[in-house]
């Protein structure tokens, strides 16, 4: 009995310091491991905080030294506008000069109403020079003077611009150049056209025994419109030249094509036969073999190729094709002229130089607005005299009809999406100026009778590009008969006596006047003041004739 109970009491003993271990003991223990924890954390953040007061403590240090800095800049400052102040005061000075100035523009811009005083004294000297064969000189002399008066005025302005750069005279400055460059080129384009005259009046004094370039040819199987073209051609002083300055003989058609011109050329002899040169062309192109009629242009077309193919010397081969992009930030001109230039080395026969259009293609997409520029060469402008059933009325019109914007439904290159807006843009016109009218093959265009000038100012014209030049019309083609047979004969003004002439195949006979300008369909139009027409050049073709 007795080890029972102590049993029994020992197990309650066991029992009583469990439940005080678990109650009392191990609560107590756990919350000391909690605070130990808490205390490590507290030592972590307490130890952090220390850092970023250092930081603190740094950043602060920094701040007083920016701070010293800016009261040093803003000493500096101070310093800066006394100085401006003290400027200030000196500049009402100079504001004092300045209006000075001013008073003496305003009496440079009356010399302007001298200028105009001069104007009205170079027409009274242009009948003095009428009356006197060698004043080419005193007229050159009097435009030059003006010139370099304009020019003296022109830099004196810009300096005084210079100097006041006050925005309201700057205005009238620009004002006063536009006039001034205006004057210039109206003065330049009269002593263009007088100088033509002058020329004119000595060739007459020169020529008017002779009976150059006044021959027929013969018709040698519905070749009228092959005799045409020759006849226009052969009165393009500077063409027929360059012809007969041609020394090798051994190319079959060139030198059958020099014989033809030196032979029309000649004073004794009323008609020549082209029936060599037209066996030479077959030879070169099948379509002209034949005795069948066929069309002006597109001979001249051909016989162009085949001449640049002739003459060129240019191995193509050797030059390298230009990278357009490298200038796709440059202007359009800057393009044209890198693009013309590497043209040229690969087309180096006088006719480019004399007879090619040169243009832009350009074309902007509707979406993107992306424009593209496609650089081209044509020895001809190709006009419809029929636009949307309507008849077009002038050459004049035709031109602006040409520089039109057009809409094509083609396919952006960049975006990808349909719908361009297309122009030409003409940017380099040529000594010699062709132009076909469109009469065959559309509506109504055939008996379409349209206004041809005489003479073509290029500055009204040409509105997109600036061109100041003169064209004086020295040739054209009209057709007889029905619209897709008859008989085509040209007219030409003389390159040396400078009148008229209708050259009817082997007839040729002068024109009293100007002539008439119906069913006209080919024309030719010669820059005035280019040396195509040059006297210089008529000699040499004399002499060089002469000797043959």
């Amino acid at each position: 009995m007795n080890l029972l109970k102590k049993k029994k009491k020992n197990q309650f003993k066991s029992e009583i310091k469990n439940e005080i271990k678990n109650k009392f003991i191990n609560p107590i223990l756990e919350s000391s491991k909690k605070k130990d924890k808490e205390i490590l954390n507290l030592k972590f953040e307490i130890n952090s905080i220390k850092n970023e007061l250092k930081k603190a403590n740094n950043e602060c240090e920094n701040l007083n030294n920016l701070n010293k800095e800016k009261d040093k800049q803003i000493e500096m400052l101070k310093r800066q506008s006394e100085c401006e102040k003290e400027y200030m005061k000196k500049n009402d000075s100079k504001i004092l000069n300045i209006n000075k100035n001013i008073e003496t523009i305003n009496s440079q811009l009356e010399k302007l109403k001298e200028i105009e005083i001069l104007k009205k004294s170079l027409n009274e000297e242009e009948k003095i020079i009428k009356e006197l064969s060698n004043q080419d000189k005193i007229k050159e002399r009097v435009i030059k003077s003006l010139n370099e008066n304009i020019d003296k005025n022109n830099e004196q302005l810009k300096i005084e611009i210079e100097k006041t750069n006050l925005n309201s005279r700057k205005v009238a400055l620009d004002e006063s150049n536009k006039s001034f460059i205006k004057l210039n080129e109206i003065l330049n384009k009269n002593y263009m056209l007088k100088n033509q005259k002058l020329q004119n009046d000595r060739k007459k004094k020169i020529f008017s025994e002779k009976n150059y370039a006044k021959v027929g040819l013969n018709n040698v199987g519905n070749s009228c419109y092959m005799n045409s073209v020759i006849q226009i051609l052969k009165n393009i002083p500077i063409f027929t030249y360059n012809f007969s300055q041609i020394k090798d003989n051994s190319e079959l058609f060139l030198s059958s094509f020099k014989k033809l011109l030196i032979n029309i050329c000649k004073e004794n002899i009323s008609s020549f036969s082209p029936k060599e040169f037209k066996k030479c062309l077959g030879y070169e192109n099948k379509r002209f073999s034949s005795n069948d009629q066929d069309d002006s242009t597109i001979f001249y077309v051909c016989l162009f190729n085949i001449i640049n193919k002739k003459l060129n010397k240019a191995k193509k081969e050797n030059i390298k094709k230009i990278d357009m992009t490298k200038y796709e930030n440059s202007s359009l001109q800057e393009k044209f002229e890198k693009w013309k230039e590497n043209y040229l080395l690969k087309n180096q026969t006088f006719l480019f130089k004399l007879f090619y259009i040169f243009f832009a293609n350009e074309m902007e997409c509707k979406s993107c607005h992306n424009i593209i520029h496609v650089f081209q060469s044509m020895n001809f402008l190709d006009f419809p005299i029929v636009s949307e059933n309507n008849t077009i009325k002038s050459l004049e019109e035709c031109f602006e009809k040409y520089q039109m914007t057009k809409y094509l439904n083609d396919e952006c290159t960049k975006c990808h999406k349909s719908g361009l807006n297309q122009r030409f843009i003409l940017l380099d016109l040529p000594p010699v100026l062709i132009i076909n009218l469109k009469r065959v093959g559309e509506k109504d265009a055939y008996f379409n009778e349209i206004d041809i000038p005489f003479q073509l100012d290029m500055e009204k014209i040409i509105k997109k590009h600036k061109n100041n030049s003169v064209y004086e019309l020295r040739g054209f083609i009209k057709h007889r008969g029905k619209e897709n047979s008859g008989h085509n004969f040209a007219f030409c003004k003389n390159m040396f006596d400078n009148k008229w002439y209708e050259y009817n195949d082997s007839a040729c006979k002068e024109i009293k006047g100007e002539p008439t300008l119906e069913s006209v369909f080919f024309l030719c139009y010669i820059k005035v003041g280019s040396n195509v027409g040059n006297i210089e050049y008529l000699n040499e073709i004399i002499n060089s004739f002469n000797e043959c």
